[in-house]
């Protein structure tokens, strides 16, 4: 229960593509857990206190209430540098104070806003939900479960078929809308960039308790678009593809 669940399944591009083209009008269910703020240490992004008599999801007092929001995502055109800032926020996700679609919609403000077809929103909610995956969010609920993942190591690459086996499955695209969406894609600067580092992890335990512990290094691929000079990148997609072995040297 308390391991990271590797994941056993590259989700092929194709099922990327329907479930973004699906996803219209899906609304992203789930809450993250509850860690108090002093008990988080330079987790990033931070939480900043936003106004609002809102109540928190224990139900305390909405007048004395601390509401929390996430701070948007650092602009860079580096592609280490923003896949380290993506990694960092979707790994470090606190399921208790936050919900799933607040890292959606942080992640907006740098997925694609001229896809064809697919409006700018709906891309972050895919993206968002491939990232966490690799663990049910009804089962960070359970638990209560907070992240913290610090990059370490940032390898960039060219596409080299990367995308059209992540959006397609290396197969040709056969419907008007993938055709589109391949056009679009062959338009962009894809770069693709692998980010390890250490995963710490907090969980409740079934007698109330919280615990924490470290899990070690694990790894996430993700796919930018980055315009030199342009001051930021465009996140296409990112994956969480497990723990790296100890005998692993890359």
């Amino acid at each position: 229960m308390w391991r990271l669940k590797q994941k056993r399944v590259i989700i092929p591009a194709v099922v990327v593509l329907v479930m973004i083209v699906a996803i219209v009008g899906l609304s992203v269910l789930g809450r993250n857990s509850t860690v108090p703020a002093e008990e988080r240490v330079d987790v990033r992004p931070s939480a900043t206190p936003s106004a609002g008599p809102v109540p928190t999801k224990k139900g305390s007092d909405p007048q004395t209430s601390n509401v929390t929001s996430l701070v948007p995502l650092p602009q860079t055109d580096d592609p280490a540098e923003m896949a380290a800032n993506v990694t960092r926020m979707l790994g470090s996700t606190d399921a208790e104070r936050f919900e799933q679609d607040d890292y959606a919609r942080v992640l907006a403000e740098v997925s694609p806003s001229d896809a064809p077809g697919i409006p700018q929103a709906q891309w972050a909610d895919a993206t968002t939900m491939l990232a966490l995956s690799w663990e049910p969010w009804e089962e960070r609920q359970k638990l209560d479960v907070a992240d913290e993942f610090e990059p370490t190591r940032t390898k960039v690459a060219s596409d080299d078929g990367y995308v059209q086996e992540r959006f397609f499955g290396g197969e040709e695209p056969s419907s008007e809308e993938q055709k589109k969406l391949a056009k679009w894609l062959e338009g962009q600067e894809t770069t693709v960039v692998t980010v390890q580092g250490n995963l710490q992890r907090q969980a409740t335990a079934k007698d109330g308790s919280r615990r924490q512990w470290d899990e070690g290094p694990v790894e996430w691929v993700v796919v930018l678009s980055c315009e030199k000079g342009a001051g930021s990148c465009t996140v296409l997609s990112v994956e969480m593809t497990g723990k790296v072995k100890s005998n692993d040297n890359g």
